[in-house]
């Protein structure tokens, strides 16, 4: 494991052995897991600013192997405080000029901002595994969820971004 994560998150843990001593299960990082992210559960406009969700990350398989990861690691409250809090307003901005783009910006309706959330997810899915980028695709798929389950706060609060992020052109009388 790398310097930075062996001196400031682990320490003097031992990965192989929970606080107690008993023994518990890991995986090498670098080996080939398969082990995603869902934000699924997480809770739009919870956090204290009004915007922001509360993140709920999910590990897929939720396995004893990723659990100790995350207990050594702190994995859950790194990804929320490095990664999703500082990258969520200008992933919804990239959100909304992608949109502008590929749909225009006439008449917005649910039903196009519901299956453009799920096409950028299925955008960002694609660009894999790549430095903090991969949580991209979770948070559009807990918005579509959210959004498809009828959450009318979020559809109307994605549509303001999207009309609001992207300059629109002067009406000439």
């Amino acid at each position: 494991m790398g310097i930075r994560c062996n001196q400031r998150y682990k320490v003097a843990d031992d990965i192989l052995r929970d606080n107690v001593g008993d023994r518990r299960r890991s995986f090498d990082p670098y080996a080939d897991h398969q082990i995603r992210v869902s934000l699924a559960n997480s809770v739009p406009f919870a956090q204290p600013d009004g915007q922001t969700p509360a993140w709920q990350i999910d590990f897929i398989p939720n396995s004893p192997e990723s659990l100790t990861w995350d207990n050594v690691f702190q994995v859950r409250t790194r990804l929320s405080r490095d990664v999703l809090n500082p990258s969520f307003r200008r992933w919804l901005s990239d959100f909304a000029t992608w949109f502008a783009r590929r749909k225009g910006l006439a008449d917005i309706s649910d039903e196009q901002i519901i299956s453009s959330l799920s096409e950028y997810a299925e955008d960002a899915e694609i660009n894999g595994f790549t430095a903090r980028e991969f949580l991209r695709d979770p948070v559009f798929r807990m918005f579509e969820q959210h959004c498809t389950n009828g959450h009318l706060r979020l559809r109307e609060f994605i549509r303001d971004v999207i009309t609001q992020a992207v300059p629109q052109p002067p009406v000439i009388p």
